[in-house]
């Protein structure tokens, strides 16, 4: 199968020779960059390519740098924030808190397979672009966030940015938030801060509701209401009770939706905390990076998306 894919990658090439290069995005879901490249070849070429958002903090630094391992895109986040998630190991990314200023995360686009100066990352419009010419036959895209300090950089398997300072509260109706990811809620400070947090509503934290999350919408159970945390400067969602009087952002129904043109997405939960995922069975053909929140009383609806920086 790959020796037919690569013929079929040699006679677009000589077919589109006037084609300066090819782009394969995993951050960029704008509809005009399109290849015309037919997906089995893309598959091929660029196995990590996937068309994701990502967010960056206002007033993070971008810039490009060329050497001779290949040319990076960096992005620095401003002071306070850190780049929270996981490593390709699975572990946690731990930074010394003393550190004053925001985490950096490179981006490179390494050829596997050929000439490495066809392989490269280039931004554009708030996307950042693997380009591939016809020199380089295989490339995969590689993120890592600088250790501060040892100054070297780990392989990111999934993440974002987070401001540690902004704590744990409830988020405001003009909050532009990107939701959380499920690896926040492994760090022991985080949970802690929204233990105490939540004790304000529950004597026990036991007593947190546990309902159904098998489909792309979820529905507060009586007496409850789900709201929206702001928890490092992300979105997430959980349940009060309504008998605490709370009238911050929320709502009864939690919803999911798959913004592709098949499959679904559904609602998760961990530790009594809300997010979307795509599930194993008949999953969204897109991520599934939006999550709505409807308050039914008042006609409004709250929506957030995820981002995969």
């Amino acid at each position: 199968m790959k020796d037919i894919r690569w013929f079929i990658y040699l006679g677009i090439a000589a077919l589109l020779a006037a084609m300066a290069f090819y782009s394969c995005s995993k951050n960029s879901s704008d509809p005009a960059i399109k290849s015309s490249i037919p997906a089995e070849v893309l598959d091929s070429i660029c196995p990590t390519c996937k068309s994701y958002d990502f967010w960056l903090p206002e007033k993070t630094k971008i810039e490009k740098k060329e050497g001779k391992e290949g040319n990076q895109i960096i992005l620095t986040a401003p002071a306070g924030y850190l780049y929270y998630g996981l490593a390709n190991d699975s572990s946690l990314f731990v930074w010394d808190k003393k550190v004053p200023d925001g985490s950096t995360v490179t981006v490179t686009c390494v050829c596997t397979n050929g000439n490495s100066e066809d392989c490269n990352p280039v931004g554009h419009d708030g996307t950042i672009n693997c380009v591939i010419r016809p020199g380089c036959i295989t490339c995969e895209r590689q993120e890592k966030v600088m250790d501060p300090t040892k100054q070297t950089g780990l392989e990111i398997l999934s993440g974002g940015f987070v401001n540690p300072g902004l704590g744990v509260s409830f988020a405001q109706p003009d909050d532009e938030l990107p939701y959380a990811f499920e690896a926040l809620l492994q760090y022991p400070e985080i949970k802690l801060q929204l233990d105490e947090f939540m004790v304000q509503f529950y004597g026990d934290l036991s007593e947190m509701p546990v309902i159904s999350t098998e489909g792309a919408t979820a529905t507060a159970p009586a007496g409850y209401r789900f709201v929206v945390l702001n928890v490092y400067g992300r979105a997430l969602v959980t349940l009060i009770p309504e008998t605490k009087g709370v009238s911050e952002v929320g709502g009864s129904n939690y919803t999911c939706p798959c913004n592709g043109t098949s499959g679904s997405c559904k609602v998760k939960s961990s530790f009594g905390y809300y997010y979307c995922v795509k599930p194993s069975a008949n999953p969204c053909n897109q991520a599934c990076n939006t999550m709505t929140v409807e308050d039914t009383q008042k006609n409004i609806v709250h929506s957030y998306n995820f981002y995969y920086f």
